[in-house]
């Protein structure tokens, strides 16, 4: 392999999206050196190049629970757009109702701006392609527009979404039997839905998902509610292995040709001929890939109760909330799509960022160790801000201490997070 130039940093960041760009931060002001690496050409991830950018959930029961720079960079974001935060209720009826939808165009300011402040280095247009551990760190190789860069970095933060650098390190990840399809945020104007047939949608949803016009794991009633909401971004499209090039490839096609066909459906719906594509995102937006196998796995039955571990670095808020693939339900005590108890409002330890047997490496974003159930409220975007800030900040006292990730003191974690202005849980 021939290298273009060779640079050394305490902490590497693989991938600028939700997670990633807060681990950078909350390692830099913690006092690490960081270099932040990202394959798009735009930091925010699926907030931005998937147009999800409705971050939730900051509150819970009346209170927030979830602050810190995931917070700042919300605020920032909506004094751009001129708009006052939303004030939340104890108990919405809906989940999503305590969503903060956001431009995503100010939101990706917004990261520009704080990583510029903090001075993280940051690397757009770079591909982590391939890496080796030491004891004393772990060398990166990234593909710039100018060559190979080899980094050697002291500390890594695998925030990928996909466990790209946890995988070629040979830590163990978990794949689900029947992960969550995905679905590819598409909004469409030139109709009035007030006047539209609802029982001629339905009628004509049910026979083309019977013969297959499209993918059958959406439904009469998605698709009702994607015209409602005028967007496409309920439907579902189900590809396995999408943290791979091949099934990527294969989503990101299909999800578009999934979205075709509804318009052409849509279309044959009478006061909906003129229908057309306002905008849509450029990425698939996918839910779930791999799962490292942790120093200890979040379990649904943890996530239910709202455990409060003596580790924990965060709280997490959201449903179990699996959007299967076939009406696929599981057995087990029949916990998916449920809401939390009254009062009740999970945790995230530290323990499950960190790949079983790790020295250098902690992982972040939905990628952490969990099970299924619980992994389907901790993917969520508020969540992945905390958990990468904390993993940061982990990541900085390690690099700076010479301690392996395994042996961070808890103590100091939480000390300067919490001067970093997060919400650290306790007991």
């Amino acid at each position: 392999m021939r290298i273009n130039k060779r640079i050394s940093t305490d902490v590497a960041v693989i991938g600028g999206g939700t997670a990633g760009v807060f681990a950078a931060l909350g390692a830099k002001n913690a006092g690490a050196e960081v270099i932040l690496i990202e394959k798009n050409n735009i930091l925010g991830g699926t907030m931005t190049q998937g147009r999800v950018c409705c971050p939730g959930l900051f509150h819970a029961w009346g209170k927030q629970i979830i602050d810190g720079y995931g917070f700042e960079a919300v605020k920032r974001a909506l004094r751009y757009e001129g708009r006052e935060m939303p004030v939340f209720p104890y108990k919405s009826e809906f989940h999503w109702q305590q969503q903060i939808a956001l431009n995503e165009f100010y939101f990706a300011c917004v990261l520009d701006e704080m990583c510029e402040e903090a001075g993280v280095d940051v690397k757009l247009d770079a591909y982590f392609t391939d890496a080796t551990e030491r004891e004393s760190g772990v060398k990166i190789y990234v593909a710039e527009k100018d060559g190979i860069t080899e980094i050697n970095a002291k500390k890594t933060i695998d925030a990928s979404g996909n466990a790209y650098l946890a995988k070629k390190l040979g830590y163990k990840v978990n794949r689900s039997a029947n992960p969550q399809p995905s679905s590819l945020r598409m909004d469409i104007g030139g109709y009035d839905f007030s006047t539209v047939d609802k029982d001629e949608v339905l009628e004509k949803s049910r026979a083309a998902l019977a013969c297959g016009e499209i993918e059958n794991c959406s439904s009469a009633e998605m698709i009702l509610n994607c015209l409602a909401a005028y967007t496409a971004s309920y439907l579902h499209t189900d590809v396995a292995y999408p943290d791979r090039t091949e099934g990527g490839t294969k989503l990101q096609a299909k999800a578009r040709k999934n979205a075709l066909s509804f318009l052409r459906l849509i279309r044959t719906i009478k006061g909906c001929e003129n229908v057309y594509v306002r905008n849509f995102a450029t990425e698939c937006g996918v839910r779930e890939t791999v799962r490292i196998a942790s120093e200890y796995d979040v379990t649904v039955e943890d996530y239910v109760s709202g455990k409060i571990f003596d580790d924990a670095i965060c709280y997490a808020f959201y449903p179990v909330d699996l959007h299967m693939a076939k009406d696929i339900k599981n057995t087990k005590n029949n916990l998916n799509n449920i809401f939390l108890q009254d009062g009740v409002i999970p945790s995230v330890p530290y323990r499950s960022v960190v790949p079983i047997g790790a020295r250098n490496v902690l992982c972040a974003g939905r990628i952490i160790g969990s099970d299924q159930l619980a992994n389907s409220g901790l993917r969520v975007e508020a969540t992945c801000m905390a958990v990468g800030q904390a993993a940061g900040v982990a990541a900085a006292i390690s690099a700076e201490e010479g301690l392996s990730v395994q042996d961070v003191p808890y103590e100091k974690l939480s000390e300067i997070l919490r001067k970093q202005g997060a919400i650290v849980p306790e007991k």
